[in-house]
């Protein structure tokens, strides 16, 4: 991920959603919303997109069908999981809708934001303060990806980033 890139994540706000209740936060920052579901310290929260992949900016319509097949693969975890938005506090990118989630494996849920394009996650836990995650997309192409039951139409996407 180039510094540019990771600067605007690390300036973006990350919006959660749970039990009628939100809560806003910066990388670096604690949420303590989701406090209640991370009883157990190996537990990590985890904020999530597939919209607009290899941070390239996507038609409303075509974020809001790769969210829902996201949603899709993140509902196959059997984990718990909510509604959440991110966006600029300087206004110069659209807010995207994602999901939160709770898991103890992050294997699975790196490999979804990966197959959706994603440059990089939000993670923390109740010990561990927000922060980015930055992800080698996998993506070779305008083609279909499959994994654990997703299936994304990739856009191309020229990434040498770890």
């Amino acid at each position: 991920m180039n510094l540019q890139l990771e600067m605007a994540y690390q300036q973006a706000w990350y919006h959660f959603w749970w039990k009628g209740c939100s809560e806003r936060i910066h990388p670096g920052q604690r949420l303590d919303l989701l406090e209640p579901l991370l009883q157990h310290s190996s537990l990590h929260w985890v904020w999530i997109t597939a919209a607009n992949p290899g941070s390239r900016r996507y038609p409303t319509q075509e974020n809001r069908w790769r969210n829902g097949l996201l949603q899709q693969g993140i509902q196959r975890l059997q984990r718990p999981f909510g509604p959440a938005w991110s966006g600029s506090d300087r206004g110069d990118w659209p807010v995207e809708a994602g999901f939160w989630l709770v898991t103890d494996q992050l294997e699975p849920v790196i490999r979804l934001a990966r197959h959706a394009g994603q440059l990089a996650l939000l993670l923390g836990s109740r010990t561990q303060p927000a922060h980015i995650h930055g992800l080698r997309p996998i993506l070779t192409g305008d083609k279909t990806e499959t994994t654990k039951g997703i299936t994304i139409r990739n856009p191309v996407h020229q990434s040498t980033s770890p």
